[in-house]
């Protein structure tokens, strides 16, 4: 891809899981995008799969709540005023601490990445469309055989520069 476009993208924006091997794999061809954001369906499925930390379970969907509308919220200002006030009230509550210790550690440290204040002018919201697209590349790779699943790949590559081109 690098090749077909004559070199890097420019203010690239680079959306994915938590987990770094196609960041990295990107920064490696590609170089260093401008902007790193986490997917927002792979980070709420990350917060609902560790309210397990949370002993008290009729807390778990308040703090959900809190968490999900934290990340919705579209105001700076009041984003870091909420996520101030989220994190003394997980840290002051027993039942809480090790949520809070997670959240603080994954998430707190890096919400430039995830909260949707931080969104804002960029045109992004999510990447639902190319993991559908990833999941139709690996079912088509288990099923097919590899010159074919080859061509089809750089076929749709070469559509995704002429979209971007437009």
């Amino acid at each position: 891809m690098k090749n077909a476009l004559g070199g890097s993208l420019e203010k690239v924006i680079f959306m994915s899981d938590d987990a770094d091997v196609y960041y990295n794999a990107w920064s490696f061809v590609m170089g260093e995008p401008h902007r790193k954001l986490l997917c927002v369906w792979h980070v709420d499925r990350a917060w609902k799969k560790n309210l397990c930390k949370i002993k008290n379970k009729t807390l778990h969907p308040k703090i959900y709540k809190i968490a999900r509308s934290l990340m919705e919220l579209g105001d700076q200002q009041k984003f870091e005023d909420l996520l101030k006030k989220f994190l003394e009230l997980l840290q002051e509550d027993p039942e809480t601490k090790d949520f809070h210790k997670y959240f603080l550690t994954e998430y707190a440290s890096r919400h430039e990445t995830w909260a949707w204040c931080h969104r804002i002018g960029l045109r992004v919201h999510h990447n639902m469309h190319l993991e559908a697209v990833h999941r139709v590349l690996k079912h088509v790779h288990l099923q097919v055989n590899n010159f074919f699943y080859s061509s089809l790949l750089q076929f749709i590559i070469k559509c995704l520069i002429r979209a971007t081109i437009k």
